[in-house]
């Protein structure tokens, strides 16, 4: 990544709040991956929080983070997991509905909006890590 896009993803990120910009992974959800996850999740959420925070992670019950190894990651982080069977992720449904439902609505907004104001009609893709932590802070964390 070029060094002026690692400066404007750090700029986005340095409020504090503990999103994570992730690139490079092909989009899928790897065993690997996901053990980075949790450790930088840990990491960042008690760097904010404390040391004595307690983080219950909520997931399906995925083969690539629903495994021995995964599982005990999360153990020696001290994280609480709290695995989703399979076939019954419609029960989160209406988080999905009412929480991230109105992030998706408002990143869809958000990213348009940019988009107008560009001169060529395109938004940069690393204006998505300031767009992201905005909506984030708006409508979940404040």
């Amino acid at each position: 990544m070029p060094l002026g896009l690692q400066r404007e993803f750090r700029s986005a990120l340095a409020d504090g709040y503990p999103q994570q910009v992730w690139g490079g992974t092909g989009g899928w959800m790897t065993t690997e991956l996901f053990i980075a996850v949790l450790r930088t999740i840990s990491r960042r959420v008690r760097q904010q929080l404390g040391p004595d925070v307690v983080v219950v992670m909520i997931f399906d019950a995925a083969g690539s983070h629903a495994n021995e190894e995964v599982l005990e990651i999360a153990r020696t982080l001290g994280m609480v997991v709290l695995l989703v069977p399979g076939q019954l992720t419609w029960l989160l449904q209406m988080l999905d509905v009412q929480v991230f439902g109105r992030l998706k609505a408002r990143l869809r907004l958000d990213f348009m909006r940019e988009r107008r104001l560009s001169h060529d009609g395109r938004m940069p893709q690393h204006r998505w890590a300031s767009i992201a932590v905005r909506a984030v802070r708006d409508l979940l964390v404040n």
